[in-house]
């Protein structure tokens, strides 16, 4: 369809038929005006060149027509330069090329002017525009001379519309043709001042002609630049001034010949004649200028009736196309649909074909196999090339294939779209192999035009009959299972006074029945208390969809009580809704829960006098430890005080005597405040935080050094160590493992101390390591008890109660800690921390 909203003055595909030869001569005017100007100043410049070089010409040509050598030279390179950019319009090389000439011609007329002054002669031009003197020798113009050295640099400098370079280039090359139309309006008007060079020469008419056809074609080699660009232009406007132009130069030099020829005849004066030739100029050019209008306006006319028109068919041809494409798309579309039926049918036929799990045969009434499926191969063995073409009793082992020709003419003989056979116990068939296989076989009719043929489908039924022999024993497992489980089981229907219909041996033995019969006789609300509780146990089933464990107090058939739980869920059938239930005497685990439950409460009683008596011991062993302390500082007082005023009364034995009664005292002193200790690390209660490990384990290892300068370990704490737990207490745990590991290194050379993290099975492990004393990991078990030692006093002292304070720690922490050690080998102490907040409550920052 066309555009209806095209431009005024424009058709479909192409300008309006009144101005379409016209505004498309734009384009093609440039290109022409810049050829036929090159090609018409080359040969101008030619005829010169031949006109000095030929003595015939001279004869018969007049010099003063003709321009100098070196004038013919420069309108040679200038108009090759036009050629050129003509030529090879677009082509980088040629506009390289057509600079090169124009540069050649600038630098060559420079060069003649060089030479001529220093000759002693004016710097003109004599060789751009000047004719040949009597004397042979030409004189030089300056205006003249300046056109072509502007026509030159316009040339060099070329350049795009509305660049810098371009309007200069413009403004060169129309200085260089209005000088040479002065030159040639000189000529026509009889002004020597415009032509004459010199009293003896005057400038070359053709030179004239040359420096304005070489001007022309310069401003029409680049048709998007001003002024060209509007006479150029694709538009009314262009074609207009198109039209204009050589009208009002033939009206200018038919005014121009005509006022002369008046004047010489002498019937004007010149002065009469200027305001005549004047006044008809002006009418005359009016006269155009209306004659043009009209034109404009019968193309503005035409252009417009010419939309409307255009409007009309275009909606007329927009609602026939639309027509026209809804009927070709509704045909196009009922088309595609069929086809895509066809398409489907038959890829559906061969997917179908293909992709079924029996082997399908399709079989001609002659017995031939014509068509085989891809699971033939997986079923009996044979690919598709050995069966097409076969006769179909091949698949049919001997001892039947009398049966299986009776079947087929029986079928023939009534064809139906399908008829299955050994649906139950299958059909044997032969394998390529000789092997039988069971199978199940249907036979349908496939009518077509020309024959009737069968087709044949064989699906395996091995596993399907195993599958059918492991269901029944199957069944009679799962029947065995349910007959011997201890538990009732039982299928009732949908009614609170309905019956059983299905049970098994524990159920009669629960409900006391003497025998089966009797069991399902007997109606279900007799097996309640009461038939109000059975018909509510049975609406809350119907509410909730069924009940687990619900429980309840059956009756026996005998007349005993007893407590059940009963589990129900409903089963559509094909009878209506059945209720699957399974029924449990737990008389005797009820009474079991209730002395459970005794027992827990007298264990709860028991577990909180425990703690109370657990408290009362921890209170008094505090109490003890702290009352002892008095006679000790006595007891160690006293002895200091003897062993300072009468040693030198004691002999030998008595002064060691009294040495071991100080030591023994002193080591009861720290054996009392571990034991302090210990109690208040039980007691105290876990505040938790954030806690930095690597501050802390940093601090007590500097204590350390400072306590024992002169010795050197190595000490290496990772950094950035951070746990949740209670600052206080996890400072007195790390105190006690770093004072086992300095005391444990007193005697290795080169000790080693490092606190580290590892990570076990995910779970994020702290490390003590040293590479002490160590110990024999047979007595490990003894490690974390109190007043435990695996050394000797006289070896590394200590209480024995360090680790046991750990180790209460590290649990209040919710964690673990082990050890490994080897004798002379070292020990590691292994801990983890719970990773979890302790109690809101209690939280605050630690550490």
């Amino acid at each position: 369809m066309y555009d209806t909203n095209a431009r005024v003055g424009e058709v479909p595909g192409g300008e309006s038929h009144a101005t379409a030869g016209l505004v498309a001569s734009g384009p093609r005017v440039a290109k022409l005006i810049t050829g036929v100007a090159g090609m018409l100043a080359l040969v101008l410049a030619l005829l010169s060149l031949a006109w000095h070089g030929l003595p015939m010409l001279r004869m018969r040509v007049p010099g003063s027509l003709v321009m100098h050598v070196s004038a013919a030279c420069v309108v040679s390179l200038l108009a090759l330069a036009l050629l050129l950019l003509r030529v090879g319009e677009g082509s980088a090389r040629y506009r390289l090329g057509a600079r090169c000439s124009a540069l050649l011609a600038g630098l060559f007329m420079v060069l003649v002017m060089l030479v001529s002054r220093l000759d002693g002669q004016w710097l003109t031009g004599r060789w751009l525009v000047a004719g040949e003197a009597q004397n042979g020798i030409g004189h030089l113009w300056a205006v003249p001379s300046s056109g072509g050295l502007a026509l030159a640099l316009a040339l060099v400098l070329g350049g795009g519309a509305g660049t810098v370079r371009g309007r200069i280039s413009a403004l060169l090359t129309v200085m260089a043709g209005v000088i040479g139309v002065l030159i040639l309006l000189g000529y026509l008007l009889d002004a020597g001042a415009l032509y004459n060079a010199h009293r003896e020469t005057r400038v070359a008419p053709t030179g004239a002609v040359a420096l304005v056809l070489l001007a022309l074609g310069a401003l029409a080699s680049a048709p998007h630049r001003a002024p060209i660009s509007v006479i150029l232009a694709d538009d009314a406007g262009g074609a207009s001034l198109r039209r204009m132009l050589p009208t009002v130069a033939l009206v200018v030099l038919v005014l121009v010949v005509a006022r002369h020829s008046v004047e010489n005849a002498g019937l004007l004066h010149p002065s009469t004649s200027a305001g005549v030739f004047a006044t008809l100029g002006v009418s005359l050019l009016g006269g155009l200028l209306l004659i043009d209008a009209a034109w404009l306006s019968r193309v503005h006319r035409r252009q417009r009736s010419a939309e409307s028109r255009l409007a009309r068919l275009a909606e007329d041809l927009e609602l026939q196309v639309a027509a026209r494409t809804r009927e070709l798309a509704q045909s196009n579309a009922s088309l595609q649909a069929e086809i895509r039926e066809r398409r489907r049918a038959e890829a559906l036929f061969r997917g179908v074909f293909e992709a079924v799990p029996d082997a399908v045969l399709v079989v001609s009434d002659d017995g031939c196999i014509e068509l085989a499926n891809r699971r033939v191969d997986a079923l009996l063995g044979y690919t598709r090339e050995q069966l097409v073409g076969a006769p179909v009793g091949r698949l049919v082992p001997e001892e039947i294939l009398e049966a299986h020709r009776a079947r087929w003419r029986s079928f023939l003989a009534n064809p139906t779209p399908f008829r299955l056979f050994g649906e139950a116990e299958g059909l044997p068939a032969r394998r390529a192999d000789g092997s039988p296989v069971m199978v199940e076989v249907a036979l349908g009719a496939l009518l077509s035009d020309d024959r009737q043929r069968v087709i044949v489908s064989m699906r395996d039924v091995e596993e399907r009959l195993a599958a059918q022999r492991r269901a029944r024993e199957a069944d009679q497992r799962f029947r065995l299972l349910v007959d011997n489980l201890p538990v009732g089981i039982f299928v009732a229907d949908d009614h609170p006074l309905g019956r059983l219909l299905e049970a098994n041996p524990a159920m009669q033995r629960i409900l006391e029945a003497e025998s089966m019969e009797e069991l399902l006789e007997s109606p279900v609300a007799s097996f309640n208390v009461s038939a109000e509780a059975c018909s509510a146990l049975l609406e809350q089933a119907r509410r909730l969809g069924g009940l687990t464990g619900a429980a309840c107090t059956g009756m026996t058939l005998r007349g005993r009580q007893f407590e059940a739980a009963l589990s129900v869920a409903p089963r559509q059938t094909a009878q209506g809704l059945v209720w699957d239930g399974v029924l449990e005497d737990v008389t005797d685990r009820k009474l079991a829960e209730r002395r459970i439950m005794e027992l827990n409460k007298a264990l709860t009683t028991r577990a909180g006098e425990l703690e109370s008596t657990n408290r009362e011991l921890e209170a008094f062993s505090y109490s003890v430890s702290h009352d002892l302390r008095a006679p000790l500082r006595a007891i160690d007082g006293f002895s200091r005080i003897l062993e300072q005023e009468c040693m030198a009364h004691l002999d030998e034995a008595n002064r060691d005597r009294l040495a071991r009664v100080r030591r023994n005292a002193q080591h009861m002193g720290q054996l009392i405040d571990d034991l302090l200790g210990l109690a208040r690390v039980t007691r105290a209660q876990v505040h938790w935080g954030t806690v930095d490990l690597t501050a802390l384990a940093r601090e007590v290892l500097l204590g350390l050094a400072e306590a024992q300068p002169q010795r050197q370990v190595q000490v290496d704490v990772a950094p950035d160590l951070r746990v949740h737990g209670d600052v206080r207490l996890l400072r007195v745990a790390m105190q006690n493992l770093l004072d086992n590991a300095w005391k444990f290194t007193a005697r290795t050379t080169d000790a080693r101390i490092v606190v580290d993290a590892e990570v076990h099975d995910t779970e994020q492990v702290f490390v003590v390591r040293d590479n002490g004393a160590g110990f024999d990991m047979a007595h490990a078990e003894k490690l974390f008890g109190a007043f435990q030692r695996l050394h000797r006093m006289d070896e590394f002292p200590g209480t024995g109660i360090g680790l046991a304070t750990v180790q209460r720690i590290i649990h209040k922490h919710g964690g673990r800690i082990w050890a490994e050690a080897a004798p002379e080998h070292g020990a590691t102490f292994y801990f983890t921390l719970s990773q979890e907040a302790g109690d809101a409550g209690t939280d605050h920052p630690a550490g």
